[in-house]
C-alpha cells in the first residue's frame, strides 16, 4: 500500500486534508492498533480520538475547520504543550485534572497546516528527568528493548515515533530532552534556536532554556515541520520569540568534532569515529578539537535550570492552578499540602535546589557565577563558529540504559547531559541523528550550529543520512504489520528521499 502522506509532506509545507482511512484503514482501527502497541510501551497517555482538523485551501492557503470526517497526517505532542480542550497535566498529580483553555502557538500552526494531533505522550514530570520514569502514568519503554529507557524527558514522543505510531512528534528541550531520547530510540531530533519556536503554550520549566523541538522518523521531516512551527518574525504572545527573514548560509565545508577522552562508553566513541571517517570520505574538512567547557557545563545548567524552575513552579499552589487539598486549614496549609501531594520526588528536589541557590547569601556564590560561566560558554561557541560551519559531538555518554541499572543513578544521568546542555545554554540549534547499532541498540551523535542555522543543520543531516544505516525498531515493524502498511514500499520511499 502506498503511503500518500510521504509525497504530500515532501511536496508542500502546507498540508491538504488527507484521510486517516487512507493510511491505516478507518480511524477507529488506527487507534486500536496504537493502543495495542502502546500497552507494552506506554508512549501515549491520552488519545485524541475525537479529532478536529482544519482543511487548507490549496489556492488561497487559508485554514478553515473541516466539515467532513477526513483527517490529515497524524502526529503527537508532549503532555506539557497546550492544545485547547485537551489535558495539560505535565505528567504531574498537581495538574492531573487540568484542561488547556488555549492552543500553544506551535499547535495552532500545526493545525492550520492540516495535521491531526492524535494524542499526548508521556514525559518526566514537568520535563525534569532523563529517563521518562518520573511520571504519574508510569515509565515509558524503549521500542528497541522494553527493559530500557527511551530517554527523557520527551521519551514518550521518541518512543511513539520509533514505534511507527506517528511519523513525528513534538517535545520540549531544556537541556537535551529532545535529542537524548531521539538518540536512545534511533530517530532524529531537532532543538531549534532559542525563541525560534514560540514558547506560548509550553509549560515552563526553565524559561531561558526551554524550546519546543521535533522528533521525526527521518531527517527531511525535521526541516519541513520546523518551517511550519517556527515564528514568522515574532509572536506577540511570546516576547522572547524571534526568527529572522534572512538566515546564515546553508553551505557546510568545515566541521569540528569533539570526542571526549574519558567518561564515555566505547560504543559511543566508536560511533563518533565512524562518523568522522564517513564525513571525510565524502569530502568534508573534519577537525577534531578539544573544548574545556564540558568540564563545568552540567553544573552551570543545573544551577540555572533549577533556579528558574523554583520560580516558575511557584504558580502551582492549589489556588491558581492545581489540585486542591480539601482538608487544608489555611491558605498556607493549602499550598503546602497541595504541593506535597502534587509534586513528585524529582520535582521537589529540583525546586528545593533552585530555592537554595537563589536564597540570600548563596545567589552570588552559585547563580551569579553560573550566569557568568554561561556567557563564557556562549562566547566560546561563537568563536568556534567563526572557523567551522558545524560542531559534532556526543549526545549522551552511553546508549540507552536499563531501568534496573544501578550504576546510572539519577545524579549520574544529570551529569550525562553534559554534552547536550551547551546548545541550550548558548541558545543554539542542535539535532541528534542515528549513526550505528551496537548490541541491537541505536547509537547517535548530535550536530550544533550557529544561531538560526536550522536549515543548514537539517540539510546536512539529509545529505549525509545515506552514510549511516537506518533500522526500524521491532515495535515499528509490528505496527506496520497490524496497520497493513507495506514496509517494503516504505523502505523504497526512504531511499528516494
Amino acid at each position: 500500500m502506498k503511503d500518500d502522506y510521504w509525497n504530500t509532506i515532501l511536496t508542500s509545507s502546507r498540508i491538504t486534508s488527507e484521510s486517516l482511512s487512507g493510511l491505516h484503514g478507518d480511524s477507529t482501527g488506527y487507534f486500536n492498533v496504537i493502543k495495542k502497541i502502546n500497552k507494552d510501551l506506554n508512549a501515549f497517555v491520552f488519545y485524541n480520538e475525537n479529532i478536529q482538523t482544519r482543511k487548507v485551501d490549496a489556492v488561497h492557503g487559508d485554514a478553515t475547520h473541516a466539515a467532513s470526517s477526513t483527517h490529515s497526517i497524524p502526529c503527537a505532542i508532549k503532555s506539557n504543550i497546550a492544545m485547547k480542550g485537551m489535558p495539560l497535566h505535565c505528567a504531574s498529580n498537581l495538574l492531573k485534572d487540568f484542561t488547556s483553555p488555549v492552543h500553544a502557538s506551535a499547535i495552532a500552526q500545526l493545525l492550520d497546516a492540516g495535521f491531526s494531533i492524535v494524542g499526548l505522550t508521556n514525559m518526566d514530570e514537568f520535563g525534569m528527568g532523563s529517563s521518562t520514569t518520573h511520571s504519574i502514568f508510569g515509565r515509558t519503554a524503549n521500542p528497541w528493548d522494553i527493559g530500557r529507557s527511551p530517554g527523557g524527558s520527551s521519551g514518550g514522543s521518541a518512543a511513539a515515533v520509533a514505534a511507527g505510531m506517528v511519523p513525528f512528534a513534538l517535545g520540549s528541550d531544556t537541556g537535551g530532552s529532545v535529542r537524548q531520547p531521539a538518540m536512545f530510540c534511533g530517530v532524529w531530533g531537532l532543538k531549534p534556536s532559542y525563541g525560534a519556536v514560540s514558547r506560548y503554550g509550553l509549560v515552563a520549566y526553565s524559561s531561558s532554556l526551554d524550546v519546543i523541538g521535533i522528533i521525526a522518523e527521518q531527517p527531511s521531516w525535521l526541516r519541513k515541520i520546523f518551517s511550519i512551527i517556527k515564528v514568522k518574525g515574532r509572536d506577540p504572545k511570546d516576547t522572547s520569540s524571534f526568527y529572522p527573514q534572512k538566515t546564515p548560509s546553508e553551505q557546510v565545508k568545515k566541521v569540528a568534532v569533539y570526542i571526549p577522552r574519558r567518561n564515555i562508553a566505547e560504543e559511543i566513541r566508536n560511533g563518533m569515529l565512524l562518523a568522522v571517517q564517513q564525513y571525510r570520505n565524502i569530502g568534508y574538512e573534519v577537525t577534531e578539537i578539544d573544548l574545556p567547557i564540558f568540564d563545568y557545563a552540567a553544573a552551570v545548567y543545573l544551577n540555572i535550570s533549577t533556579a528558574e524552575a523554583s520560580s516558575n513552579l511557584a504558580r502551582f499552589d492549589g489556588i491558581r492552578y492545581g489540585t486542591r487539598d480539601a482538608t487544608a486549614q489555611s491558605s498556607a496549609d493549602l499550598v503546602r499540602r497541595s504541593r506535597n501531594a502534587g509534586f513528585g520526588s524529582e520535582v521537589k528536589l529540583r525546586v528545593l535546589t533552585g530555592a537554595y541557590i537563589l536564597q540570600s547569601g548563596f545567589q552570588d556564590q552559585y547563580y551569579t557565577k553560573a550566569r557568568a560561566l554561561q556567557k563564557h560558554i556562549q562566547k566560546t561557541l561563537l568563536s568556534l563558529f567563526k572557523h567551522y560551519d558545524l560542531l559534532i559531538l556526543p549526545v549522551f555518554p552511553t546508549q540507552s540504559f536499563r531501568f534496573d541499572d544501578t550504576q546510572l543513578s539519577d545524579f549520574a544521568q544529570k551529569l550525562g547531559d553534559t554534552f547536550s546542555v551547551v546548545a541550550n545554554l548558548a541558545g543554539l540549534p542542535a539535532a541528534s541523528f542515528p549513526v550505528a547499532w551496537y548490541n541491537g541498540l541505536p547509537m547517535g551523535a548530535q550536530v550544533v550550529g550557529p544561531l538560526y542555522t536550522e536549515d543548514r543543520i537539517c540539510l546536512f543531516l539529509e545529505n549525509t543520512a545515506h552514510l549511516f544505516e537506518h533500522r526500524y525498531s521491532p515495535y515499528a515493524k509490528k505496527f506496520f504489520e497490524h496497520s497493513s502498511r507495506d514496509l517494503q514500499d516504505r523502505e523504497a520511499m526512504m531511499k528516494d528521499l
